[in-house]
C-alpha cells in the first residue's frame, strides 16, 4: 500500500504531541499489561510482522502479540 494513502487522513502532529503519545504508549508498556498497550493503537492499527508472516491487525492479535512481547520486560527511551 502506498504510504501516503495510509496517512492521507491522519492529522499532522508536532514533536511535542508525538512525544506525549510516546509517553502514553511507554507507560502502558511499563505496566506489562498487554490490554493497556493494545488500547494505545487505533481501531485500524496494524503491527507489521517481524517474527511471523501474520500482520497483527485486530485488537485481539495486537493484544496477543504483546502478551508474548511483554514477558521480555522491554524498556524504551527516546534518544
Amino acid at each position: 500500500m502506498n504510504q501516503s494513502v495510509l496517512y492521507e487522513n491522519s492529522p499532522e502532529l508536532n514533536e511535542l504531541e508525538v512525544r506525549y503519545l510516546f509517553t502514553l504508549w511507554n507507560k502502558a508498556l511499563a505496566s506489562l499489561d498487554s490490554a493497556k498497550v493494545a488500547s494505545r493503537y487505533s481501531k485500524k492499527g496494524v503491527l507489521q510482522p517481524t517474527g511471523s508472516v501474520t500482520p497483527k491487525n485486530t485488537k485481539a492479535l495486537i493484544t496477543d502479540y504483546f502478551d508474548q512481547f511483554l514477558k521480555k520486560k522491554p524498556q524504551v527511551v527516546i534518544l
